[in-house]
């Protein structure tokens, strides 16, 4: 064979093998990654927390997060188990086999942790305390003494005075006998003629057109203010038999605070503001110890505290209203997950078409 044709095959096959390299490396890698098997199902861990985890007698699993995630898997088709693990565990999602986690807090803590999801519910940290009694007179006395009181009768003072120097005023020459004298005399009669006509019948002014006017306007300030005194003064004199131990978050330095062990939003919450607190192991040991007085306020999620305190003894243990350190309830996903952005996608879906309002109806009534 000539030497010629010998290196035309050869180049050629050189050709042959270069073209085949370059279409090789166009090709994306994933190409040649195994795809995960859609037969696997995911793992979910979760850990028992009402009303947001229930795990039920028969060893199914409800509550508010559960059925959410159900409804989202439903909506992607996705199958799953379902594994309770410790709550350490739930925060290191890759280290313990987790490909989802139901449910985490939307914190910056957490995001470091692993990928959220976008939240499904925005709720925040609230207060429980112990409803005691009080008596009548220590209650009575501490409105009569109180501030808001005095400003009251300040105010009512101060109209009867302005009103006692307008009829001084209109009064004295005409009636010299009953507003006349002094002008101290004179103003002193005025006012105890407006008082007399704010809890009876005051004495008839002159007979004259000005006096018929400050006589009508003064009648009828009278019964507006009457009224609006007696309004004032039950409230503020009202007895509350059910009074909290506290009042809101200023009050638990002085008190004896409890909440869940570490880790917890709470936990951090006190910890941030160096108030000691005694721990306990799940939320209905910690409500049987505020009602036993082991605590005086208990501070956790507010729908989890509420949901326990609801089920304690009527009239015993109240929750303060309002939040704070307001923070959203999402999934917790491994880092860098294929579900994060279906999971977000679905999770507005659903939000939108307003599907989650019957499930929070159903653990944590109409009006939440």
């Amino acid at each position: 064979m000539p030497r010629t044709m010998k290196l035309t095959k050869l180049s050629r096959l050189r050709a042959l093998a270069g073209l085949l390299l370059a279409v090789l490396l166009a090709l994306p890698t994933t190409a040649f990654a195994q795809k995960p098997s859609n037969d696997a199902p995911l793992v979910v861990g979760t850990h028992e927390i009402a009303p947001f985890v229930v795990r039920n007698a028969d060893g199914t699993w409800s509550g508010i997060s559960i059925d959410i995630w159900k409804r989202v898997a439903d909506e992607q088709g996705l199958t799953y188990t379902i594994r309770e693990v410790p709550i350490a565990a739930l925060f290191e999602p890759e280290k313990s086999g987790l490909d989802v986690v139901v449910s985490v807090n939307i914190t910056s803590r957490n995001e470091k942790a692993m990928d959220v999801s976008h939240a499904f519910y925005s709720t925040g940290l609230g207060i429980a305390s112990r409803t005691e009694p009080r008596s009548s007179v220590s209650s009575i006395a501490a409105k009569v003494f109180s501030l808001r009181f005095a400003k009251g009768l300040g105010a009512l003072v101060l109209i009867l005075l302005v009103t006692g120097i307008i009829v001084w005023l209109v009064e004295r020459s005409k009636k010299p006998d009953e507003f006349g004298g002094p002008p101290l005399r004179g103003i002193g009669a005025g006012v105890f003629w407006a008082f007399e006509s704010v809890v009876g019948k005051g004495g008839a002014l002159s007979k004259t057109f000005g006096n018929r006017v400050l006589s009508l306007v003064w009648t009828a300030t009278c019964v507006m203010l009457v009224s609006g005194v007696t309004a004032s003064l039950s409230s503020e004199l009202t007895v509350n038999k059910l009074s909290g131990t506290i009042s809101g978050p200023g009050d638990l330095p002085r008190v004896k605070v409890g909440t869940m062990k570490r880790p917890s939003q709470a936990a951090r919450y006190l910890d941030t503001k160096s108030i000691p607190f005694r721990d306990y192991d799940d939320m209905e040991q910690a409500v049987k110890g505020l009602a036993a007085g082991e605590v005086d306020a208990l501070v956790f999620e507010a729908p989890i505290l509420q949901y326990q305190v609801s089920k304690a003894p009527p009239g015993k243990l109240m929750m303060l209203p309002g939040t704070f350190q307001n923070h959203g309830y999402g999934f917790g996903l491994k880092a860098g997950s294929a579900l994060r952005e279906p999971l977000d996608r679905t999770l507005l879906k659903l939000a939108e078409e307003d599907q989650f309002r019957p499930i929070f109806a159903r653990y944590l009534g109409a009006s939440d």
